[in-house]
């Protein structure tokens, strides 16, 4: 990133985190042991190498071969972006939980709507059709006005 070039290149000008820094010196290229983990134990092991725990569990999920998520995470599309970046396209997802899921798709995907809402956003469609017209005028005219000379 921009903030971690210029701290390289000017020492001290920056203010970095170090978790961060030296997981990115030894983390991204240290293997870690295979066995079951669970964020807890992530934590533990970062923290005895000085490591992020955000960043280490990113790099855990590259190597491994079963997830067991609490399917909200999956559900959250902001969650749900970063991990399935992450994850290889032979992991397997055990979603925790999963007896709920149907439930909370619905009310995930459902978007309460009162008249107070409804009201701002007839106004709001207003204003901008109003927007839009007075400025397919501006340029119409000074279309008619560069074709006139």
């Amino acid at each position: 990133s921009w903030v971690v070039e210029q701290a390289r290149q000017n020492p001290g000008s920056m203010e970095t985190c170090r978790y961060f820094d030296d997981f990115q010196e030894a983390g991204e290229a240290t293997l870690m042991p295979s066995g079951v983990y669970d964020l807890e134990e992530l934590k533990k092991w970062g923290q005895a190498r000085g490591w992020c725990p955000y960043y280490l569990t990113r790099q855990a999920l590259n190597h491994a071969n079963i997830l067991v998520f609490n399917y909200q995470y999956m559900l959250d599309p902001k969650v749900a972006k970063m991990v399935s970046k992450e994850l290889e396209s032979e992991s397997i997802v055990v979603f925790d939980e999963a007896h709920n899921i149907d439930s909370v798709c619905l009310e995930a995907l459902s978007v309460t709507i009162n008249e107070r809402g409804l009201e701002q956003a007839t106004r709001s469609l207003g204003r901008l059709s109003s927007e839009v017209s007075r400025i397919k005028a501006s340029d119409n005219q000074r279309l008619q006005q560069e074709y006139q000379n």
